[in-house]
């Protein structure tokens, strides 16, 4: 059975802090070095910068790199609102591309085809879109019936939230046809 635990290190970027609860100072070997500055956590010797502040050590620096790449990952996916598509999408671009973040549908099929592996046949399959529809979506063109199929599959893109102002308007609206009824 494996079980992933979180710890707490305290740092300060790439240097280790004094703070951290797996800081420890160890007696040295020799008279130039009475202190050595030492990482309980993964048990490592800590390097110093030339100014004797000790650097966190390689493995606390890779684990959090990871825990990083995890983080995203999982963000990208909660994006994707349980859409199998974009999900598929997401894997196939090694989870490098937010597909939310791009405002037209060019410059998302554009960087798309930049990509290895993905090919206009793909994208035609997963959009569920043909060659010509692609062409006019490579063009620029955003008529609704090239639209829906992004829409539908993918969920984008994605609906603009409203302005302070707009919502007003909005509610102003309701309001007039709630008198109505």
């Amino acid at each position: 059975m494996v079980k992933t635990l979180g710890v707490c290190i305290a740092c300060d970027d790439d240097l280790c802090s004094t703070d951290c609860p797996y800081f420890k100072l160890e007696i040295g070997a020799s008279f130039e070095k009475p202190y050595v500055e030492y990482c309980r956590l993964f048990r490592q010797a800590l390097r110093l910068t030339p100014k004797n502040t000790p650097i966190r050590c390689l493995e606390c620096q890779r684990q959090e790199e990871l825990y990083q790449a995890e983080a995203m990952k999982f963000v990208l996916q909660k994006r994707c609102q349980q859409r199998p598509a974009a999900l598929r999408l997401l894997q196939a671009t090694n989870y490098t591309v937010d597909i939310y973040e791009y405002q037209h549908p060019a410059t998302l099929l554009q960087q798309l085809l930049t990509m290895p592996g993905i090919t206009r046949a793909y994208l035609c399959k997963l959009i569920a879109i043909t060659e010509s529809h692609l062409d006019e979506l490579l063009a620029g063109y955003e008529y609704p019936y090239l639209l829906r199929p992004l829409k539908q599959t993918l969920g984008f893109p994605r609906e603009e939230p409203l302005s302070p102002i707009e919502m007003t308007f909005q509610k102003a609206v309701n309001i007039r046809r709630s008198d109505r009824e």
